[in-house]
């Protein structure tokens, strides 16, 4: 899309974004279990296909709104999430948590929603303002903040190779933003 629109990246700027795509893919990776079978290997590769499919696709329709609008685009995102998340307790037939006990929950999902929102934003924004390839790849590279996150937050080891993508994810960004 970005380079359909006459973005033109330097070969730095590619270089960056082909060492984010392999950060990217190391960081995600997961430790096969010898009992999976092929089939339910290519069913997960299918499954992660699709889901970065969703999440080109979602990324551009915000670029495409946002050229109108900064905060209507995300705020029609943040309903529509909430209407599926809702729809999802319904269909599961759970009840969402609204006693005093779920407290901390809520408030997590809150500040979470209010981050998310806000980051939203910032794409939006950079989106208007800036080349589209380049925030795209940034904004591609949140599986290694969950890594990390994951790490500093829950405790959880990190194994060699997604310390290893985590590396590439900050070469990748210094050259995507030379």
């Amino acid at each position: 899309m970005a380079a359909a629109q006459g973005e033109r990246p330097g070969p730095l700027v590619v270089a960056g974004g082909a060492t984010c795509l392999a950060a990217v893919v190391l960081v995600s990776l997961q430790r096969t279990s010898e009992t999976r079978s092929a089939a339910d290997r290519f069913r997960g590769l299918g499954w992660g296909l699709a889901s970065g499919l969703m999440f080109g696709l979602f990324f551009l329709f915000f670029r495409i709104a946002g050229a109108s609008g900064v905060l209507w685009p995300v705020a029609v995102a943040r309903l529509a999430g909430t209407a599926i998340a809702f729809g999802a307790c319904l269909l599961a037939r759970v009840r969402p948590g609204w006693s005093v006990r779920a407290r901390g929950p809520l408030v997590m999902a809150a500040v979470s929603g209010a981050v998310d929102a806000a980051a939203n934003v910032c794409y939006v924004l950079a989106t208007r303002t800036g080349l589209f390839g380049i925030a795209v790849v940034i904004t591609a590279l949140y599986p290694g903040m969950t890594v990390l996150l994951a790490r500093l937050v829950l405790g959880e080891r990190m194994r060699s190779w997604q310390r290893v993508g985590l590396i590439l994810a900050g070469a990748g960004l210094v050259l995507v933003t030379i």
